[in-house]
Formats: structure tokens, sequence, C-alpha cells
């Protein structure tokens, strides 16, 4: 098996240069913590190439969403968060119509995700710039009551809220549909005049 990574490449420069054992197991544990994880466990995956197959039923899943949100945050661009349903809609559409092959689909997914900030920024949208006043109606008015309904869910499971422009469920500002709150038992407070 011949293995030809980065990490390969840089440990046979440190041999050819004499380092000891030692030294190759402390660059490899050094170059291991500087990498993302996901990196990591794809360099783990081994070099055996794998076989492209179509896109898996329920892909992008739940952790692969919460992915691209935590990305979408750290990134400045939180409120893609909230129209994270819609992207993955449009990249199923997107990947079935094409009938794409793919030997890694979680990396395609992170390819469309990344783009999403890159078009953000062509199109002239900022990091989180503050919501228009009106912009969380509109949104809401715009968007399918069932990926409002799968938010809230999520919310419940997980404790995190995701909508950037939508006050979260427990908030008496939130403008979420009563008829959603109740179906997670959610009680809308009375807002203090």
């Amino acid at each position: 098996m011949t293995f030809n990574g980065p990490i390969t490449t840089c440990l046979k420069m440190l041999a050819e240069k004499g380092a000891s054992p030692g030294e190759l197991i402390e660059a490899c544990a050094k170059m291991e913590e500087a990498m993302p994880r996901w990196l990591v466990a794809e360099a783990d995956a081994g070099d055996k190439p794998k076989r492209r197959q179509k896109l898996p039923d329920g892909f992008p899943d739940e952790r692969a969403l919460g992915v691209a949100c935590t990305y979408w945050r750290e990134q400045g661009f939180g409120y893609l968060g909230d129209s994270v349903e819609t992207e993955a809609k449009s990249f199923r559409a997107h990947h079935e119509s094409k009938g794409t092959l793919a030997a890694d689909w979680p990396a395609t997914w992170r390819t469309w995700y990344v783009n999403q900030v890159k078009f953000a920024k062509k199109d002239g949208r900022q990091p989180s710039q503050p919501a228009a006043p009106r912009a969380e109606a509109r949104q809401l008015d715009e968007r399918d009551p069932a990926d409002l309904e799968l938010m809230v869910k999520r919310w419940k499971e997980t404790g995190v809220w995701t909508g950037r422009q939508i006050a979260p469920p427990d908030d008496p500002e939130t403008r979420i549909p009563d008829a959603i709150l109740q179906k997670f038992d959610i009680v809308r407070e009375a807002r203090l005049l």
C-alpha cells in the first residue's frame, strides 16, 4: 500500500533529514492537532478509493445540516442557517436531476455549503447584517411551515436555535405560528405592556 498524502510527504522529508522515530511521532501528533477533525477522520479512512454512488436517501441528514449551520456561523453568515432546509432541498434536487454519482457525499455537501458563503459575498451580502425591521415578518410569510416546524423540532431536541432573524420559540416576541408551537407543547408567554 502506498501513501501519498500531505502528512506522509512531510514525514518522508523529516526521515530523509535524519529525524528520529520519536521526532516523527511528535510531528504526526502536531499535524493531527492542527487539522480539522473531519480531515483527520478522512485520512484515517485510508487511501482506498471509494466507489461512486447515487445520493443516499435522507442526505443531507440532520448532522450534515448542523455542520453547515455551524460553518456559516463561524464565517459570520449565521443567517444562512435560516434557509438550511431550502438549501438541502436544492442540493438534493440538483444532484438527483443530474444523476450525480459521488464517492464522498459529505464532501459534496461541504462544497455546496461553503459555496453559499462565496455566493453571499458575491451578491454583496455582508456577514451578520442587522435585519430590516420587517424582515422577520417577511421571512416568516415566505418560509414553508414544514421548515419552521423542523426548526422548532430541532430546537426541542438540541436546545440550539438556528433561526437568526426569527426569535426562538420560548421568546415572547416570537412570530412562529401558535399552531406550530402547540404541536411541541410550547406555550407562548404573554407580553408585558
